[in-house]
Order: C-alpha cells, then structure tokens, then sequence
C-alpha cells in the first residue's frame, strides 16, 4: 500500500479539465496518469471527480453520478458532453433546436442545455450562457401550460426557470390523478 502511495505521489495527475480543454488529449492523459500511479480501478472516479472544473463537475452530478459511480458511467457521461467534434456554429444550431424529449425529465433536459450550450459558446460567461439557457429551456419545455407560466413569470435565471417549472409539473400531475380517480 505504501509502495502504490509513493508511486501515485511522484506521478502528477493531469491539469483541470474544463469546457475549453480537448476532452480526448485529456482523457488520454489522465488514463496514463491513473495507470502509472497505479490507481486501482475501484479508486478512479475518486481521482476524476476533482480534476474536472465547475461546468463539467456540474454535468456530471446532473445525471446523478458520484464518487460511488463507476468509472465507465463517468467517463460515458464525459464523453457524450465533450468528446464529440464539431463546430462551435454546428453546436450553436443544436442547441438552438433542442427541445425537451417525450420521456426527458426537466433536470435532464437541462443538464442537455447546459452541455450544449458549454460546446456552442465557450468563450461566453457562465452568466451570459445562463440567459441563453433560460430562453432555450423556456422555448423548448413540452408542456404548453408550463411553458405559459414560465412565460408569463418569465424567471430571472435557469435555476428559478426549473424550480417553476418543477412546481407546475407537480401541480399538473396531481392534476391529472385527480382526473383519473
């Protein structure tokens, strides 16, 4: 046990990662770091989770992965948000026509925002991204009477967005119980 602790302390594990950063060449160094520090693979998401910045740590608590995730879960999370290539124009129409899925759940749908809008404007501040996701959440949110209130409330940011919209979906679906019954 020593031994793997003095290996893991001489080897330096990869800068940051953050939006910006090229998620393959990261990975890739954080793959060789993990290998040569002899990291077992029980401990690797312990070892991911704090070299990731805000927005990626973000996405992936979003999606309700943890220090108790496995590793494959995290690294898949990662590389569906990061590892795709594409324009900064071609995400940009992406998530201009992204809209909430049938079976999407409201923190899903934005936490799908979020990605996009991190690869689509990467040089804007979080603030300004926020403004853009707000917008899009509320273009894009299927039910059409949420999308009214939110509209008619019109939320200073994406969190009050989601918290309004989550309120009226409970409202709406025990609405709709007490139709049934």
């Amino acid at each position: 046990m020593e031994a793997a602790l003095t290996v893991r302390m001489s080897v330096r594990p990869p800068a940051k990662f953050t939006e910006k950063t090229d998620w393959s060449l990261w990975i890739s160094r954080f793959e060789r770091y993990v290998k040569e520090a002899k990291v077992p693979d029980s401990e690797r998401v312990k070892e991911l989770l704090p070299l990731l910045e805000d927005e990626p740590l973000r996405l992936v608590v979003q999606y309700g992965l943890s220090e108790s995730a496995d590793y494959a879960a995290v690294h898949e999370c990662l590389q569906c948000c990061y590892g795709q290539d594409g324009t900064e124009l071609e995400w940009q129409v992406k998530f201009q026509a992204r809209v909430q899925q049938r079976d999407e759940s409201l923190v899903e749908y934005i936490g799908e925002l979020r990605m996009l809008a991190s690869r689509a404007f990467p040089g804007w501040s979080e603030e300004q991204r926020d403004v853009l996701i707000r917008n899009q959440f509320i273009q894009g949110v299927s039910s059409s009477s949420i999308q009214v209130q939110l509209l008619k409330e019109m939320p200073k940011s994406v969190k009050d967005a989601a918290t309004l919209a989550r309120r009226l979906e409970t409202v709406e679906m025990a609405h709709r119980r007490l139709q049934t019954e």
